[in-house]
């Protein structure tokens, strides 16, 4: 079970959990990204669609627990996740990537991103959280990567 070292500031907590909790008010309404759902069924794409939505609300919950109840960036910066744990994070983090992309950062390219993924000063201002949070998950999903996969280059 991996330890993760999670240094952040109360400040920072709080903003990504207030964010973290909007954009899974987001999920009751839309996936992360526009999904192919099976068409020969209705009844079933609607069904699968909702269910997808309920359990990315409920990884929305789990990671805001994670931050939450730890005490992250009060008394404790360690995380220790188990292999669910570590999934729900990764697939979570990933969804959250996704909407903050299409919602926030729509107007800049892929490779405006990753050059402020290096230079964080690039980012317009009123993209100050929604890009902190973008950039805490992606450290998040690399380092989660490197704990299961030590030998894989990301």
């Amino acid at each position: 079970m991996p330890n993760i070292n999670l240094e952040l500031s109360r400040d920072i907590v709080s903003a990504l959990t207030k964010l973290i909790e909007s954009i899974s008010i987001m999920f009751k309404h839309n996936l992360a990204f526009d999904a192919i759902v099976p068409t020969d069924d209705p009844d079933l794409a609607v069904a699968w669609k909702q269910d997808l939505m309920e359990q990315l609300q409920l990884d929305c919950d789990y990671l805001i627990a994670i931050l939450i109840q730890q005490d992250i960036g009060k008394n404790n910066n360690i995380v220790s996740l188990d292999d669910h744990g570590i999934e729900v994070t990764l697939r979570v983090a990933s969804a959250i990537r996704l909407k903050l992309r299409t919602v926030f950062f729509s107007e800049l390219t892929d490779e405006e991103l990753e050059d402020a993924m290096l230079n964080p000063a690039n980012i317009p201002p009123h993209l100050d959280k929604p890009f902190t949070c973008y950039q805490f998950l992606a450290g998040l999903q690399e380092t989660l990567i490197r704990a299961i996969e030590p030998n894989m280059e990301i």
